[in-house]
């Protein structure tokens, strides 16, 4: 439902969604990372960069959470630690791709 929220644009009933979603999951990582991201577009820094470091915490691979939090990092000027982010979060895509490829190569022997 927060997903859909966020899609048609009523940011607001989404955090709302995710908040009360992460009461009852509170190690639910993709929920922190998406609430996190609508934040960071709303401008609230603080709240979205608690959230992200939460989601990074629980799931350290989650692509998505180191990427909002370069963006983050980037919109409050700290561009070391934007830069480091952005880092993991190519590093993990191509990771993520290359055992796709291999998955990919195991089932389609050529």
């Amino acid at each position: 439902m927060g997903l859909t929220y966020d899609a048609v644009g009523q940011a607001d009933q989404a955090v709302a969604v995710f908040r009360n979603l992460l009461e009852d999951h509170p190690d639910h990582a993709p929920s922190c990372a998406k609430l996190g991201s609508i934040l960071l577009r709303q401008h609230q820094y603080d709240e979205a960069r608690q959230d992200l470091e939460r989601a990074v915490a629980l799931d350290p691979g989650s692509v998505e959470a180191h990427y909002q939090l370069g963006l983050l990092f980037r919109r409050l000027g700290k561009l070391n630690e934007s830069e480091e982010q952005f880092a993991k979060s190519r590093k993990l895509e191509a990771e993520r791709r290359a055992q796709s490829d291999l998955r990919l190569r195991l089932l389609l022997p050529e």
